[in-house]
């Protein structure tokens, strides 16, 4: 689950670096820097690391269905969302077992 943080938060950087600047590359790579530190915490087994697993996924799952819409989504944007679903519930499961 830490891996598949810091998997999103590189891939989420990666719209920053096309040539065509998509008009929600600069929000992404915002929340790529977010995903890493909450994919790191996970791997440091930091006790607040599930909870950041939690809120920032959803943070973006919302922000990506408001402002992108389900009408606009590449293939990308599809495996991401994907990612941060099963990322959010794993991360439940381990806040509310309380273990790592």
């Amino acid at each position: 689950m830490a891996t598949l943080l810091l998997i999103i938060g590189v891939l989420n950087t990666l719209p920053e670096f096309r040539q065509d600047h998509a008009l929600h590359a600069h929000p992404m790579l915002v929340f790529g820097f977010f995903y890493f530190l909450a994919g790191l915490a996970l791997v440091m087994n930091y006790r607040f690391g599930p909870l950041l697993g939690i809120i920032f996924p959803l943070i973006g799952l919302g922000a990506a269905f408001l402002v992108i819409g389900v009408l606009n989504w590449t293939t990308m944007l599809a495996i991401l969302f994907a990612i941060e679903a099963i990322v959010v519930v794993c991360c439940f499961v381990l806040f509310f077992r309380g273990t790592r």
